[in-house]
């Protein structure tokens, strides 16, 4: 049993901190949009602006086309919001032949923005003190509370279905997501669901309506405190066997594309220039959010074909090393970088600010007490990013109604990576009216302020009984796929 006390000091700090509380906004955006002189390639522009915050600091952020407009193109730029006070656009430039020229931008109206109210949220960090936690940027903990929502049901709209679910998780304290920009779900700007015959946005390019989506989804989740995990890739449309999306990628040589096989996405200079020009799109639009947990390169790169059928992680290795770079090198606001695979100890993980696996086993409890010691020595935050009941010994109804979905939650906030584990299958405990056990986890720690608890580790007590039950290995995910072993 844990017993947590709270001394005079912390309940006078929460209690002043509360009545100092200035007032607040929903959104933390401050944009600017100018005019820039028309090229060949708007897309292609490297275009940044500096703004000036109330404080008198500046930031330096990219700048993205917008739209086309009477006078040239429409390029804007964004940046958070933090304080109260006067926003100032004061430069604007240009890269052309490698060096940054300025740029006239407007009238002086369209230079300034007041902001009325602080933001509502921070940004998360690793935190400084206790790398193997998460911190809010100016100081308190923050423990990622929540479920996957990667894409919405069939024949939905994705706005209004993320802004029902976030306004649930609000509700009940949950505070993680992660979404991917998936094409059948309309969120990949550059590949727009149907068949591979339908007509796609060119390689490099936008399509408005997808950002202007992901628009009101980031916007939503900064309201509801929720923060998002946003998938930029997943294994699908780079797997030949695995969930495959590769025959209608618009980038297959079969649908008029450029790559000959998946796994040439990794290593295709046309491909990672596109990519690059996508992430900074990526960055320079939705960079300014605080609800942007991190940007996640990849989900479950593992099965991509160079890995799953290769065997050879050396592409897929330089490619993240490579983006996180890139990233890290746009996004001023500084967002985590992370990706998922099964083996996290692999090089390919090597740049990430955090680890995240994925557990799909027999025994999820178990499996969400313990990690690798080697994972643990890298010094960095480590939760499971998605865990599923599809291994384990339950009916279909016990399934469709989520017994399994909770203890794991538990098991790993108490197990050794001191992080919840974070349910693949979340909407069925909203769908059964069973959200409120998840949130439980979250009141737990907001009441005993266990996440500021570095001082504490797990521990298995020993219980004896006389009763006995056999001792059952039951083969899971890969190894049950596995053919018999060479003796």
């Amino acid at each position: 049993m844990r017993l947590f006390r709270f001394t005079p000091r912390r309940v006078l700090f929460i209690l002043a901190a509360a009545a100092a509380a200035p007032a607040v906004k929903a959104s933390s955006k401050v944009e600017f949009v100018f005019p820039v002189p028309v090229s060949a390639d708007p897309y292609a522009d490297e275009v940044r602006g500096t703004v000036e915050r109330p404080d008198g600091s500046v930031i330096t952020v990219p700048a993205f086309f917008l739209h086309a407009g009477d006078d040239g193109a429409r390029f804007a730029v964004r940046v958070f919001g933090r304080d109260p006070g006067m926003y100032r656009l004061v430069g604007v430039e240009r890269r052309e032949a490698g060096d940054w020229r300025p740029l006239a931008f407007g009238a002086e109206s369209d230079r300034e923005r007041w902001v009325d109210a602080a933001a509502r949220r921070r940004f998360v960090r690793v935190d400084p003190e206790h790398p193997r936690s998460f911190a809010f940027e100016g100081g308190g903990a923050y423990v990622p509370i929540g479920g996957n929502l990667a894409w919405q049901p069939p024949g939905t709209d994705p706005v209004p279905y993320y802004r029902k679910r976030f306004a649930a998780f609000a509700a009940g304290g949950l505070n993680w997501t992660r979404i991917w920009m998936a094409h059948w779900a309309g969120l990949n700007r550059d590949w727009l669901p149907g068949e591979a015959t339908r007509r796609q946005p060119e390689p490099g390019t936008v399509d408005p309506g997808v950002a202007e989506r992901w628009d009101a989804i980031l916007e939503a989740a900064e309201q509801a405190g929720v923060y998002v995990q946003v998938v930029l890739q997943h294994h699908g449309p780079y797997s030949s066997r695995v969930n495959s999306n590769w025959a209608e990628h618009p980038w297959n040589v079969a649908n008029g594309g450029f790559l000959e096989k998946p796994g040439d996405f990794f290593t295709s200079p046309r491909a990672r220039e596109i990519t690059k020009r996508k992430y900074r799109y990526i960055v320079a639009r939705w960079g300014w959010c605080p609800a942007v947990l991190a940007w996640e390169l990849f989900n479950e790169v593992h099965w991509t074909d160079p890995l799953y059928i290769d065997h050879d992680e050396s592409a897929v290795a330089a490619w993240h090393a490579e983006m996180a770079e890139w990233i890290r090198s746009l996004d001023t606001h500084g967002h985590m970088v992370t990706t998922s695979m099964d083996r996290v100890d692999s090089p390919v993980c090597a740049p990430m600010d955090y680890l995240q696996p994925h557990l799909y086993v027999p025994d999820a409890i178990a499996g969400a007490r313990v990690i690798e010691p080697e994972v643990l020595a890298s010094r960095r935050p480590v939760f499971f990013g998605e865990f599923g009941d599809d291994q384990a010994r339950l009916s279909e109804a016990q399934k469709r109604a989520g017994v399994g979905l909770v203890p794991p939650v538990w098991s790993g906030l108490m197990g050794m990576l001191h992080l919840p584990a974070q349910q693949w299958y979340v909407d069925r405990l909203v769908e059964s009216g069973r959200l409120g056990e998840l949130a439980a986890v979250a009141r737990f720690l907001d009441a005993t302020g266990l996440a500021e608890r570095e001082d504490l580790e797990p521990f298995s007590p020993a219980v004896a009984s006389e009763q006995r039950l056999p001792f059952v290995l039951r083969p899971a995910f890969t190894w049950e796929r596995r053919g018999d072993p060479a003796v």
